[in-house]
């Protein structure tokens, strides 16, 4: 399998335990990552063995892709670690770090590594790598503008 694996992160102007917690309740997910249209959650808060349900728009070709995730490590008001499951049709994991920082702020960062062979399925055609790496740091920055945006509300 060919993973790519990408880090970004940003600073909000919120303390840590709010920013958690918001990242916490993945059906905010809808709001700051665009290509995200429903998630469902196991249990009403994350914790370690929830199952995350993510449907995903890819492509006009796969406007409702499922990926089936489990929550595999998790610090409150730290960071929450989640991974696909056996059943799911393509490799991912995700995680949502936050960290306090003196001035009152937090750093959030978002990592994501994922199996290449989903921009196959997607599009109908792969893509080289650092192409996809572009892309997905690009995409990445954007959405924590969002979370940015919308926690600095």
């Amino acid at each position: 399998m060919k993973q790519i694996q990408i880090s970004s992160n940003i600073i909000i102007k919120k303390d840590r335990q709010t920013v958690f917690e918001y990242l916490s309740h993945y059906p905010h997910d809808t709001v700051w990552r665009d290509e995200i249209k429903h998630i469902e959650m196991s249990t009403p808060m994350v914790e370690v063995g929830t199952r995350i349900t993510e449907t995903a728009y890819l492509s006009p070709k796969v406007p409702a892709h499922q990926n089936l995730l489990k929550c595999i490590d998790f610090q409150r008001n730290a960071t929450i670690t989640s991974e696909t499951i056996a059943e799911s049709m393509f490799w991912q994991k995700n995680t949502r770090s936050v960290e306090s920082l003196p001035d009152g702020t937090t750093k959030v960062t978002y990592s994501i590594a994922f199996d290449t062979q989903i921009v196959r399925y997607g599009i109908g055609f792969g893509l080289p790598a650092f192409i996809l790496r572009f892309y997905t740091k690009q995409t990445m920055k954007k959405y924590l503008k969002v979370l940015k945006r919308t926690l600095e509300r």
